[in-house]
C-alpha cells in the first residue's frame, strides 16, 4: 500500500492527502513513515494533524461524562473537532496551492498536541511551498475530502488497537482509565464505524 501511495504521489507530482481511520488504527504511524519515505526521495512534505484542532480538554472530559450518564450510544464524535477552524485551515491551503505563489507559512494557534506523557497546546508553523505534498492525519478527515487530491483509510488489527488505546489511557488520562475506555465502547467507536459507512464512496484506498 506504501509503495502505491508513493508512486501516485509521485506521478502526481505532489498534492493534498487525507488519511482517516478510528482511533489507535496507526494512521500517525503510517503518515510518519509515509513522510520520511517522500523525505528520501527529495519530495518536500509535511503533515497536519486534525487533532490540533480538536475542542479543549475540558470540554471534552465534560462531553465524555454526559454521553456515559446518558447511557446513549453517540454516533457524532466528530462535534469534538473545531470544524470551522478545520474548514477555515484547509481552505487556506487550497488558496495557496491555486495562487501559484512560491511559498506560504500556515500557522495553527494553540494546537492541541499529544507528547508522549502529557499534553501541550502549542503554536504549530508549517512553511508550504508551491510543490509541497501535504498530508493530513485525522480520524474523520474524509468529512473534509472536498478540499483533498485522495483520500485513504487507515485500519489496524483491533485487538492491537484495544491494547495500545489502553496504553495511551494510561500514560495521558491515568485517573480516567475506566471512564476514557467505557466512551470507547459507547462514543469513539460507534460513532467512527457509522462514519466509515456513510464516507466509504470517497475513499481511494
Amino acid at each position: 500500500v506504501m509503495r502505491d501511495i508513493v508512486k501516485m504521489i509521485l506521478s502526481a507530482c505532489g498534492g493534498m492527502y487525507y488519511f482517516d481511520g478510528g482511533s489507535g488504527n496507526g494512521k500517525t504511524t503510517f503518515v510518519a513513515r509515509l513522510l520520511r519515505r517522500l523525505n528520501r526521495l527529495g519530495i518536500h512534505a509535511v503533515v497536519v494533524q486534525l487533532d490540533h484542532l480538536i475542542k479543549n480538554q475540558e470540554w471534552r472530559a465534560a462531553k465524555e461524562r454526559e454521553i456515559l450518564e446518558s447511557g446513549d450510544i453517540y454516533l457524532t464524535e466528530y462535534d469534538f473537532f473545531q470544524e470551522d477552524r478545520i474548514e477555515e485551515m484547509l481552505g487556506e491551503i487550497v488558496e495557496f496551492r491555486q495562487t501559484g505563489r512560491a511559498s506560504h507559512r500556515l500557522v495553527i494557534r494553540g494546537a492541541f498536541t499529544k507528547l508522549k506523557d502529557r499534553i501541550v497546546c502549542e503554536d504549530k508553523v508549517f512553511n508550504l511551498r508551491r510543490d509541497t505534498v501535504v498530508l493530513v492525519d485525522g480520524k474523520y478527515a474524509s468529512r473534509f475530502s472536498r478540499y483533498f487530491d485522495r483520500g485513504f483509510r487507515v485500519k489496524g488489527d483491533p485487538e492491537f488497537v484495544r491494547r495500545k488505546l489502553t496504553q495511551r489511557f494510561e500514560d495521558l488520562y491515568p485517573n480516567l482509565v475506566e471512564q476514557k475506555q467505557r466512551a470507547v465502547r459507547t462514543a469513539y467507536e460507534p460513532s467512527f464505524e457509522a462514519h466509515a459507512e456513510r464516507t466509504a464512496h470517497r475513499i481511494d484506498g
